[in-house]
């Protein structure tokens, strides 16, 4: 049995799941700064697992791009980063995409920070005009990523899970998440023998 693989592949389950429960409250109360905040989170996690040279195109390039976050100018990808999966929202997309980038883009990516993307059976051919675009192939869940990750050889797998322990650390502090276990034993039996070893200022 490959137990190191069965836990690296819970634990980014772990972690991923938390990811998604955050954005669902978020949503819940309309706070979309984590939208932001995840690009970066996102551009390296899929360099890792595509293979792919994404930089952020808000920062590079000009602030808000109209209808992309990440660009790898190599692989000609463009990938957005958003909580919403509507089917109206894949439209407007569209539609500024390949009117302003289709000369420099060959693929437009979705990509949501939930397990399970919504299934879609709209018709995006008026928008895309001839555009290559699959909206299951192109549309990225966390699902998708997990299932990337479980195909990683055990290397690459386990600098998968370091990036995700560091950029989501903060949804794991309540569960100890992504803290070295080894670490924590040594921190226990530490404790545990200062808490039982006689003071020699008051033994009898």
């Amino acid at each position: 049995m490959a137990i190191q693989r069965q836990s690296n592949l819970t634990e980014a389950k772990e972690w991923f799941g938390r990811l998604d429960a955050d954005f669902r409250a978020n949503a819940a109360i309309r706070h979309l700064d984590g939208n932001i905040e995840i690009e970066n989170f996102f551009r390296d996690l899929l360099c890792q697992l595509y293979g792919w040279s994404l930089t952020n195109a808000n920062w590079s390039v000009s602030i808000n791009q109209d209808s992309f976050d990440l660009e790898d100018s190599s692989n000609r990808i463009a990938v957005q980063v958003t909580s919403t999966m509507t089917a109206a929202k894949i439209r407007k997309t569209l539609t500024s995409f390949i009117e302003n980038h289709r000369s420099r883009f060959t693929r437009l990516v979705f990509v949501y920070p939930f397990i399970t993307k919504t299934a879609s059976e709209a018709n995006f051919t008026k928008q895309l005009a001839g555009f290559p675009f699959d909206s299951d192939n192109d549309r990225i869940d966390l699902g998708t990523l997990l299932q990337r990750i479980q195909n990683l050889g055990i290397t690459e797998q386990d600098a998968a899970l370091r990036l995700i322990r560091q950029e989501l650390k903060p949804l794991g502090q309540a569960l100890q998440m992504g803290v070295d276990q080894t670490v924590e034993a040594i921190i226990s039996i530490i404790r545990y023998i200062s808490e039982t070893t006689p003071d020699p200022n008051n033994l009898p």
